[in-house]
């Protein structure tokens, strides 16, 4: 189920909210210690659309009622009388409810600093307070975390609500359902969560098709850091709806990798992308790699298949799909001249898929022994950066990340270095049209978005990973959709 948590600081806007969030989750918890003013139970629960949880969470576990504990308590006793569905209480504060209620009592814990490692006395203190379901909510401070919380909900055998707070732990709200979690939360409106990571209603329901998640969903991710604004999520799932998979792709954010792949089988999981800054460490943890993903030294893709962890590099694959896309019927890369712009993880893949089309890369990056070095390694050309507009190129490919957002009036390239017909290609995808690509096509180059790598890079791991064809025009349409904040 999804719970909605209504933050609203006022009575009237709590009971418009509660229409709301029956419209987009399963039940709605009234959270009065974010009122202003007096709970109006009452006039709160008269006529409720959805179940609710009526929550007076005091300020020593998180919450915002600073009254004395009996006045805390009096409200949840009048919850009780209302007929409210669920009262949250804290363990320590449960014995003054009483006893025998027709009301459902969650008896929560909260740690807003860490995840304890003894997930199962709290469980056992919990249980020997009473109360019918059980809340362990932590703050997740390592991706590793999720494994215990997810694991601990799947084992307990009672009904419970296990959450990891904080961007490490949004992965437990998005698979509570596959872990047998009671609940998940989720925020009716972006930043109106009730804790640090919560997703909005509608994110869980038409990203993640949270209702269709189960038991035996397979598990898909983008591994980075950070990730959480990461765009992956919107493609992939809607490739796994589309194509009726029962598959969710689940951002991770990830310190360090290697204990993430020690522990992430326990997810069930068949395939991660992987991004900053992880790219180079991943292709020296996996079991295998093909031999361009070597020669790049980094793998953005990994399928789990077996006990094997199989790396690979789509960046390569798609810059080149990219590229391609402005280029006439028939023509090809072989023998172009190809400025290329950065000397990072994108612009090696780039690089090397470059040699391996036959073009003559041209590399110019600001730091120039950074281009020197990686155009040694190709083999191909290096030269300075301010030396870049003296390049006679057939194609200019920007792989630095000048003139993405928030600093979009930045260009690597001057206008009047642009000449007619040039094809000009920037990885950058947000915004979807550069000031690169516009003074380009200003200047009538031809152009191709970055948009059209992201998704062909997303296209070449959905394959490699489940060996179907992907549903590229619903993963494109999904990436604009998402860019375009729809």
């Amino acid at each position: 189920m999804i719970c909605v948590p209504i933050t609203a600081s006022s009575n009237d806007r709590a009971k418009a909210d509660l229409r709301e969030a029956a419209l987009v989750g399963d039940l709605a918890e009234l959270r009065i210690d974010f009122l202003s003013e007096p709970p109006r139970l009452a006039y709160l629960l008269e006529g409720r659309p959805c179940p609710v949880i009526v929550t007076n969470r005091p300020a020593r576990q998180g919450g915002f009622f600073t009254g004395s504990e009996p006045e805390r308590v009096a409200f949840l006793k009048e919850a009780v009388q209302l007929g409210a569905e669920y009262v949250d209480i804290e363990y320590d504060a449960v014995g003054r409810l009483g006893d025998k209620l027709a009301t459902q009592v969650i008896v929560s814990y909260h740690d807003f600093e860490r995840t304890p490692t003894d997930l199962r006395r709290i469980a056992q203190m919990l249980l020997g307070a009473g109360g019918d379901i059980i809340k362990i909510a932590t703050y997740a401070t390592d991706v590793t975390d999720i494994f215990r919380l997810c694991q601990f909900s799947h084992d307990i055998g009672v009904p419970a609500i296990l959450v990891g707070m904080g961007t490490k732990g949004v992965a437990t709200r998005i698979l509570a359902r596959k872990f047998a979690g009671y609940l998940t939360y989720a925020a009716l409106r972006k930043d109106e969560g009730s804790a640090p990571g919560q997703l909005t209603a509608l994110e869980l329901k038409n990203v993640y098709h949270f209702d269709m998640v189960g038991r035996h969903t397979k598990v898909y991710g983008v591994i980075g850091n950070p990730i959480i604004h990461s765009v992956s999520p919107h493609i992939h799932n809607a490739a796994f709806k589309h194509l009726g998979m029962n598959a969710v792709y689940v951002p991770f954010e990830v310190d360090e990798l290697k204990p993430f792949l020690a522990g992430c089988r326990m997810l069930d999981p068949e395939g991660f992308s992987v991004t900053i800054p992880h790219k180079e460490e991943a292709l020296r943890l996996v079991d295998e790699a093909d031999e361009i993903t070597h020669k790049i030294g980094a793998a953005n893709t990994i399928a789990v298949r077996g006990d094997k962890f199989i790396g690979a590099n789509t960046d390569w694959q798609s810059a080149i799909a990219a590229i391609k896309s402005a280029f006439y019927e028939g023509e090809t890369l072989a023998g172009k001249r190809v400025l290329l712009l950065g000397a990072g993880g994108a612009a090696r893949a780039i690089a090397f898929g470059l040699r391996k089309e036959g073009a003559n890369a041209i590399i110019a990056n600001r730091t120039f022994a950074r281009a020197r070095t990686l155009a040694a390694e190709v083999p191909c050309e290096a030269v300075e950066w301010d030396k870049r507009c003296e390049v006679a190129a057939d194609v200019i490919v920007n792989s630095t990340s000048i003139g993405m957002y928030p600093a979009m009036d930045a260009t690597p390239m001057p206008a009047e270095a642009l000449k007619p017909n040039t094809v000009v290609f920037d990885a950058v995808y947000n915004p979807r049209e550069t000031r690169l690509l516009k003074e380009a096509r200003d200047a009538g180059c031809r152009t191709a978005e970055g948009l059209e790598m992201f998704v062909e890079q997303a296209v070449a791991q959905f394959e490699f990973w489940t060996g179907r064809n992907a549903p590229i025009d619903v993963m494109r349409e999904a990436a604009v959709a998402a860019l375009d904040g729809e």
